[in-house]
C-alpha cells in the first residue's frame, strides 16, 4: 500500500510564492490588532484612575450632605454606604477586566495519535503532500470524531520560531472522501505551513482573536459568585447589581474590539483559505478540491443530524460504537433533493466582513479558475489508507464519549455501526445507474437516511394510526395553502383517529354479520339458525332493525373518520404539491409522486369495488346456506366487481416496477374458473388481501415522501413567512391522474 501510495503522485508541482506586497499587508493587519489590546489596557488604566480619583475626592459626598441634612445621622451613612459601594463596584470590575490578562489556557485532554509504524499508507501520503508543498512534515498526527481537519504549532507559542507541527484528521473526512480528496485537503492544510512568515503572522492574529473571544465569551466561577451577589437583597445586592452592569458595559466594549478584529483581520485570513485551496488543487486537481469542499458541507448537514439524534438517544442509554461511520452512512444515505438542497443553501451564502473563511461559491469559483490537473492520482476510499479504519473509528468515537464528554461508559449499551464501506458509494458509479434502477435507488437511501435521521417520518406522525385498507380515500387535488388548515385538524384529532378505526372495525363486522343474517332469514332460514351473527332473533322484524341499527351506527362513524383521514390526505397532497412546483425538484421525483398519487386513487376506487360486494362474498364462500341459483346470483355479482376493480387497476401504472406494467397484473391473477367456467371466489379473495396489503405499502411511502418534504423544506406552507407560489405543474399533473 505504500509503494501505491508514492507512486501515485506524478506530473510537475510548481509551489506557489508569497508576494511581498501579501507579506506587508499581513504585518500591517497585525499591528492593527496589537493596537486593540492596548485600547483595552488603556481601558483598564481609566477605570483604574475613575476608581482612584473616587476614593480620594468623593469623600465630599459625606460631608455635603451632613451640613445641609436635616437628618445629620442617616443621610451621612446612606451618604458613607453609597460612597463604599461605588468604591467596591469599582474594585469589582477592574478585577474582572484584569483577570483575562492572567487566565491561563485551559488544560487540553490527551487525544489519539497515530505513528508511520501502525499506519504506514497514511504517513506515506502525509509525506508526500508536505515535500510537494515545502511544508515541515508534523511530528504528531491525532485523530478525532470531528468533520475537520487542521493543521498548527503543536505547542502554541512555544513553537512560533520551529517547526513543530501537529495534524488533526477527523475520521468523519475520512470516511466520507475518496483518497484523492483526502490529499487536497491536507494539501491546503500544509499549504498554511508552506507560506512561511505568513504563517506564523496569520497565527498571532488568530490568537490575538481568540484571547478577545476568550474574554468576552467565557465564563468561569467568578462570574457566577457575581451574579450570586447582584439577587441579594441590601447594600450587598445593591454592591453587586452595580458592579455587574460595569462589568456588562466593559464587555460591551471588548465585543466591539473583538468585532473590529475580526473585521480587520478576516480579508487577509480569506485570501490565506485562497492560497491554501491553490496547493489543494495543485495536489488533487481543482474538481477534486471543489468536491471536497462540497462533501465537508454535505457531512456538516450529516453530523448536525447524527448528533441530534445521539442526543435524543441518551434516555434510552445507547451510544453508536461508530460515531464517525455513523455520520459518513448519514452522508451518503442522504436523499438527492436534500443534497441538493444543502449544495444550493451552501452556494448561495456570501461572505461578511468577520469570516475567516470564504464563501463556497467563491472557493468553487477561484478553484474553476486555477483548472489544475493534480499529482495525486489515488483513485480509492480514503479508508483503505488506514490498516483498521473501523477499528479507529470506534478507538476515536470511545475516546470522544469518555474524555470529551465526560461520560460513564458502564451506563450505556454501544450499538454496532454498519461498516462504512457497505453504505459509501462513489458518486460517479451513482450517476451512471441505469434509469431504469434509479426509483428503486432513491427509495433505498430514502429509506436509510429517514432511519438516521432525528424526526423517524412514519404513519403514525401523519394520521395518528395507519389508516385502514379498506377504508382507502383517493388522494384529493390538495395545494400548498390548504396545508396548514388540514395539518391543524390532523394534530388537533390524530390522537382519536386509533381508537376510532378500532371502533369502526368492530361496528363493520358487526354490520356484515346483521347483513348476512338478513340476507339468511330472505332465504329461508329460520331463526335458530342466526343466533351466532350477533343479530337480535327474537323475530325477523328484530334481525331487521338491529341491521338498520349497526348501518346507521357505521355511517356515522364512517361520516367522522372520512373528516379527518380527508384532511390527512389533503396535507400530504399539500406537502408534494409544493415540492412538486419547486423548479429545482428532480423529474425522476416529479415522476414518483405522479405514479404513487395515480396508485393510490386507483388502489383507493378499485377498493370500493370490492367492498361493495363483500357480504354477497361471504355468502358465496358459505355455500351450504345458499341455494344453488342464489350463489349463482352471487357469483354473478361478485365476479362483476371484481371486473370492475381490475379494470380500474389497469389504467393505473406500478410505481415499484423496475419497467411499466399496470398494477392490475402487479395485484390480481387472470379470473380463475372452475370446470364449468364459473367465476371461482378465490380470485376475489386473492385480489382483494393483495390490494390491502400493496395500500398500506403505499401509504406508507407516501406519508414519508410527504414528511421528508415538511423537515427539509425550509419555505414551505408549514413556515410562517409562506408565499403562496404558482401551481400550474402540479394542478395540471394531478388532474391528469385523476382524470
Amino acid at each position: 500500500m505504500t509503494t501505491l501510495v508514492t507512486g501515485s503522485f506524478s506530473g510537475g508541482f510548481v509551489r506557489r510564492r508569497v508576494s511581498t506586497g501579501y507579506r506587508l499587508g499581513m504585518l500591517l493587519v497585525l499591528l492593527g490588532l496589537v493596537v486593540l489590546p492596548l485600547l483595552y489596557l488603556m481601558l483598564i488604566a481609566g477605570m483604574g484612575w475613575l476608581l482612584k480619583w473616587h476614593v480620594q475626592h468623593d469623600l465630599v459626598w459625606i460631608k455635603t450632605v451632613s451640613e445641609w441634612s436635616h437628618y445629620h445621622g442617616k443621610a451621612t451613612a446612606l451618604a458613607g454606604l453609597l460612597y463604599l459601594a461605588v468604591a467596591v463596584a469599582g474594585v469589582i470590575c477592574l478585577v474582572f477586566m484584569t483577570k483575562p490578562l492572567f487566565a491561563p489556557l485551559p488544560e487540553q485532554p490527551p487525544t489519539v495519535t497515530l505513528d508511520p509504524i501502525s499506519e504506514p499508507a497514511l504517513f506515506a501520503l502525509i509525506y508526500s503532500i508536505c515535500d510537494l508543498v515545502g511544508a515541515p512534515r508534523p511530528v504528531m498526527v491525532e485523530v478525532d470524531s470531528r468533520v475537520n481537519a487542521s493543521a498548527s504549532f503543536r505547542r502554541g507559542m512555544a513553537s512560533f520560531f520551529g517547526h513543530d507541527m501537529v495534524l488533526s484528521i477527523g475520521m468523519p473526512l475520512v470516511a466520507g472522501m475518496t483518497a484523492r480528496q483526502l490529499a487536497g485537503v491536507l494539501a491546503h492544510e500544509f499549504g498554511h505551513f508552506s507560506q512561511g512568515g505568513g504563517m506564523r503572522l496569520n497565527f498571532l492574529v488568530r490568537s490575538i482573536n481568540f484571547w478577545f473571544a476568550r474574554v468576552v465569551l467565557d465564563r468561569d466561577q467568578w462570574d457566577e459568585r457575581l451574579q450570586a451577589l447582584a439577587g441579594r437583597e441590601g447594600f450587598f445586592g445593591f454592591v453587586g447589581l452595580f458592579a455587574s452592569w460595569m462589568v456588562c458595559l466593559g464587555r460591551k466594549v471588548l465585543r466591539i474590539l473583538m468585532q473590529a478584529g475580526g473585521a480587520i483581520s478576516g480579508f487577509f485570513s480569506r485570501q490565506m483559505e485562497y492560497d491554501a485551496d491553490a496547493y489543494g488543487a495543485l495536489v488533487a486537481g481543482s474538481s477534486e478540491m471543489a468536491g471536497a469542499l462540497v462533501q465537508l458541507e454535505l457531512l456538516g448537514q450529516a453530523e448536525k443530524a447524527t448528533m441530534e439524534n445521539l442526543f435524543s438517544k441518551l434516555e434510552q442509554g445507547e451510544l453508536p460504537d461508530n460515531l464517525p461511520g455513523r455520520i459518513a452512512s448519514c452522508q451518503w444515505a442522504m436523499p438527492e433533493s436534500l443534497r441538493e438542497k444543502v449544495k444550493r443553501k451552501a452556494l448561495a451564502e456570501e461572505s461578511s466582513w468577520w469570516d475567516t473563511h470564504p464563501a463556497l461559491n467563491e472557493r468553487v469559483e477561484k478553484l474553476k479558475d486555477t483548472a489544475a490537473k493534480g499529482v495525486c492520482h489515488l483513485d480509492m476510499p480514503a479508508e483503505q489508507l488506514f490498516r483498521d479504519f473501523t477499528g479507529l473509528c470506534k478507538t476515536v468515537s470511545l475516546y470522544w464519549y469518555d474524555v470529551e464528554l465526560g461520560m460513564d461508559l458502564n451506563k450505556f449499551k454501544l450499538v454496532d455501526t454498519d461498516d462504512v464501506g457497505r453504505v459509501q458509494m462513489d458518486k460517479r458509479q451513482r450517476h451512471a445507474q441505469e434509469a431504469e434502477e434509479q426509483k428503486t435507488m432513491d427509495r433505498e437511501v430514502a429509506e436509510l437516511f429517514r432511519k438516521a435521521q432525528v424526526r423517524e417520518t412514519t404513519v403514525n406522525e401523519m394520521f395518528g394510526h395507519p389508516p385502514p385498507a379498506h377504508r382507502l380515500l383517493p388522494m384529493p387535488m390538495g395545494t400548498p395553502e390548504e396545508w396548514a388548515p388540514a395539518a391543524s385538524m390532523v394534530e388537533a384529532w390524530k390522537a382519536e383517529y386509533g381508537p376510532a378505526c378500532e371502533r369502526e372495525k368492530m361496528q363493520r363486522d358487526k354490520l356484515c354479520k346483521r347483513t348476512l343474517a338478513c340476507h339468511l332469514l330472505h332465504l329461508g332460514h329460520d331463526l335458530t339458525s342466526l343466533a351466532g351473527l350477533g343479530t337480535d332473533t327474537r323475530s325477523a322484524a328484530a334481525v331487521m332493525a338491529a341491521q338498520a341499527e349497526s348501518l346507521q351506527e357505521h355511517e356515522i362513524t364512517s361520516k367522522q373518520l372520512a373528516v379527518f383521514e380527508q384532511a390527512g390526505w389533503t396535507r400530504i397532497t399539500a406537502a408534494l404539491a409544493w415540492h412538486f412546483q419547486q423548479e429545482y425538484t428532480r423529474p425522476s421525483w416529479r415522476e414518483e409522486v405522479r405514479l404513487m398519487v395515480e396508485a393510490q386513487r386507483a388502489l383507493a376506487t378499485a377498493m370500493r369495488h370490492l367492498m361493495a360486494v363483500c357480504v354477497e362474498a361471504m355468502l358465496v364462500e358459505n355455500a351450504s346456506a345458499v341455494p344453488m341459483q342464489v350463489r349463482y346470483e352471487y357469483e354473478a355479482r361478485v365476479h362483476a366487481e371484481w371486473i370492475n376493480g381490475m379494470r380500474v387497476l389497469g389504467t393505473a401504472a406500478d410505481p415499484y416496477a423496475p419497467q411499466s406494467r399496470p398494477l392490475s397484473e402487479a395485484l390480481g391473477q387472470q379470473s380463475q374458473g372452475s370446470a364449468d367456467g364459473r367465476f371461482l371466489i378465490e380470485s376475489y379473495t386473492q385480489l382483494k388481501n393483495n390490494l390491502c396489503q400493496y395500500a398500506n405499502r403505499v401509504t406508507q411511502d407516501l406519508c414519508l415522501l410527504a414528511r421528508e418534504v415538511e423537515l427539509t423544506e425550509e419555505d414551505g406552507p408549514w413556515k410562517p413567512a409562506f408565499r403562496t407560489p404558482t401551481l400550474s405543474a402540479w394542478q395540471s399533473t394531478t388532474m391528469a391522474s385523476a382524470a
